[in-house]
């Protein structure tokens, strides 16, 4: 017992003081920081050279320790002349020795030789990054956002060529970390393109873990959409060939704070739903294209709502009220779709493929439930999905005219997702016979046949007094 408790803490150990061998050298690494969404995505295309003496085929990709629970995606790729090749990517240890530096290992197609060289990209996403400076505001006043990250290369590799872009916010500045400091003079960058610029830094080398800390202010008159929890049921009926969807959501905005009570005069006198503004006042839903939608509702914790409308392949949803920043409201959409637009059947088996988010527009999700509820009879074999989900739970439910088992429910809990995760696909394989199909028939006429007949005895009987 003892021994197998030192092991761990010894293993607990090597995990936490992991570090990747300096086997690499970053020749070129050009970074792209774009704050132009309610999340913050970043853009590493990387030259890496392979300056140990043996082939290697892995690469260690460094972030913050601190963003590691905000990363919602993370997708790498071997970038070549054709076509660029999606690499096997996975979170591996926690820290570096220093507790700077998380890292996913990135598995090459082939080992590369030394004095090789190969080229990467790494785009991921992360959330609950922006935050709103001062946290309150008076109505039509410009809101602030800040943001705080790494301004060198986080990379457990030394780096000879390294350029940061912060893209899509042409009033971005730094700013001092803490109030009374003064902004770093070291790698000052410019404002070229409607972008902030640092580098292109040639002469410089970054030692391995190198961190020269980053903070932004920028001006941004758009609001920070968050959905706190989203309940998808897709419901599966074969006999009416329809695939009903409804989705309710528990919708916020992070934006900054009314500094006073709401004054509906106030608003519709400043004409600011023209304007924009962090105040939501229309939430957008992307159908899927080019798929047959039809009995579209919109309600609330109210009732009805009314105010709705497609435009091209969109829904445009208008709530009874503005949202401002820290504001919630609760509401429920849902339509019908086509089910042969969904299932493939091979022999017996049933392959529904949908999508993991159809997804407001510029918007995060702290907890996503997708379920599956399968016609009564139908046997479930398997789901795969695109991304980790935190648990599966399968269960029968029952729901009008269910006579046996009920329907089987599947249900995937998803945390910390992005709207730009709505193309993936869920898949769930499940098995539905032709018998399956006519059980609940056959049964039903069972047992309209039976009350058939004791309707016939009880006429038969006689009740009359003598």
């Amino acid at each position: 017992m003892k021994l197998s408790l030192w092991l761990l803490a010894v293993g607990i150990t090597l995990c936490q003081a992991f570090t990747p061998s300096s086997d690499w050298e970053n020749k070129k690494y050009d970074k792209t920081l774009d704050l132009t969404k309610s999340y913050v995505k970043e853009k590493h295309i990387i030259e890496a050279v392979n300056v140990g003496s043996e082939p290697q085929d892995a690469y260690f990709f460094g972030i913050p320790s601190d963003l590691r629970p905000k990363v919602a995606l993370l997708i790498s790729t071997l970038q070549s002349q054709s076509q660029p090749t999606i690499l096997e990517t996975e979170p591996v240890v926690e820290n570096s020795e220093d507790g700077f530096l998380s890292y996913y290992k990135i598995t090459l197609p082939y080992p590369v030789a030394p004095k090789s060289s190969f080229s990467l990209q790494v785009t991921y996403a992360y959330t609950d990054s922006l935050t709103p400076i001062p946290q309150t505001a008076e109505l039509g006043e410009k809101q602030t956002l800040y943001y705080q990250g790494v301004k060198t290369p986080a990379s457990p590799y030394d780096t000879t060529s390294y350029r940061l872009r912060v893209i899509g916010l042409a009033n971005a500045k730094e700013v001092p970390l803490s109030p009374g400091e003064d902004v770093s003079e070291e790698y000052q960058g410019r404002v070229e393109n409607e972008s902030l610029v640092y580098g292109p830094f040639k002469s410089t080398v970054f030692k391995k873990f190198s961190s020269i800390p980053l903070a932004l202010a920028f001006e941004k008159q758009a609001p920070l959409p968050h959905v706190y929890n989203l309940k998808r049921d897709y419901w599966v009926s074969h006999w009416s060939d329809s695939l009903s969807l409804e989705e309710h959501y528990q919708f916020s905005n992070k934006a900054v704070k009314l500094a006073k009570g709401f004054s509906r005069v106030d608003w519709m006198s400043g004409r600011y739903s023209m304007k924009p503004n962090p105040a939501i006042v229309a939430i957008q839903i992307p159908l899927t294209p080019h798929i047959s939608t039809k009995d579209v509702y919109y309600t609330d914790l109210v009732g009805n709502v009314s105010t709705s409308a497609f435009i091209k392949n969109d829904l445009i949803l208008k709530p009874r009220f503005p949202i401002f920043g820290d504001w919630n409201y609760n509401f429920t959409v849902g339509w019908n779709h086509e089910l042969k637009d969904f299932v493939r059947e091979v022999e017996d088996k049933h392959v529904l493929a949908v999508p993991l988010l159809n997804g407001i527009n510029d918007v995060t999700y702290e907890k996503v439930e997708l379920s599956f509820l399968l016609p009564e009879g139908a046997t479930f074999l398997d789901v795969q999905s695109p991304v980790n989900y935190d648990s599966l739970d399968v269960a029968p439910e029952f729901s009008y005219f269910d006579l046996a088992s009920g329907h089987t429910r599947i249900t995937l809990t998803f945390s910390n997702l992005v709207d730009e995760m709505k193309n993936l696909k869920v898949v769930v394989i499940y098995k539905y016979t032709v018998l399956d199909q006519f059980k609940k028939v056959f049964i039903l006429a069972g047992y309209f046949f039976i009350a058939l007949l004791a309707v016939f005895g009880f006429t038969k009987l006689d009740f009359s007094l003598k």
